[in-house]
């Protein structure tokens, strides 16, 4: 008998082993789709400055002069496109930016907020950056703005209220609501 529970054992626990290495790699591979799914809910989620009234924005120009950022000025309303030089996630969303700029032209005001003014005057010219960029922010500013992580989005109305904000790159469910605000269409982002 105890020669054909022994070979019983080995026949069964190769399967064994088996079943539970799959049934463990499938698990870990649905909890990692479930973490991706949650962060990108997160991501889609407005950040903390929605409905909230901000001050104008004041900084500088590529040229450094002075700068001051009125919403009023706007017959609809202002994008403001935060980012900065050195973010990958920004180089990666540079063409969405780009044609949202492109396809609101008229509709909005575009400014581009650095939050870095390093490589800035080259990052700008590089690409083809068509609307006003300003960086030097005070502090103070950003904060009362709820500017956050780059690259982030705000929609702010003539009465200098955010009616919507975004944090993150376009892509997904961040690019799909994009899209359907501002009735565009976006390239997605690059690789």
């Amino acid at each position: 008998m105890t020669f054909s529970i022994r070979a019983l054992g080995r026949a069964v626990l190769p399967t064994l082993l088996a079943l539970s290495i799959a049934l463990n790699v499938a698990l870990s591979q649905k909890a990692m789709s479930l973490h991706d799914q949650l962060a990108v809910k997160r991501r889609v989620l407005p950040v903390a400055a929605e409905k909230k009234q901000i001050p104008p924005i004041v900084g500088k120009t590529l040229d450094g002069k002075d700068v001051r950022v009125s919403f009023q000025s706007a017959k609809t309303g202002t994008i403001i496109y935060v980012f900065s030089p050195s973010c990958v996630w920004c180089k990666r969303n540079l063409a969405n930016m780009l044609e949202l700029e492109r396809s609101t032209r008229g509709r909005y005001d575009f400014v581009g907020v650095s939050q870095s003014t390093k490589d800035l005057q080259d990052y700008v010219s590089s690409n083809h950056i068509p609307f006003r960029v300003i960086h030097s922010v005070p502090e103070s500013v950003e904060t009362a703005s709820g500017f956050g992580a780059t690259p982030e989005t705000l929609l702010v109305t003539p009465a200098g209220i955010v009616s919507a904000a975004w944090s993150g790159s376009y892509d997904g469910p961040l690019q799909a609501a994009i899209e359907r605000q501002f009735s565009v269409k976006l390239p997605g982002m690059a690789n």
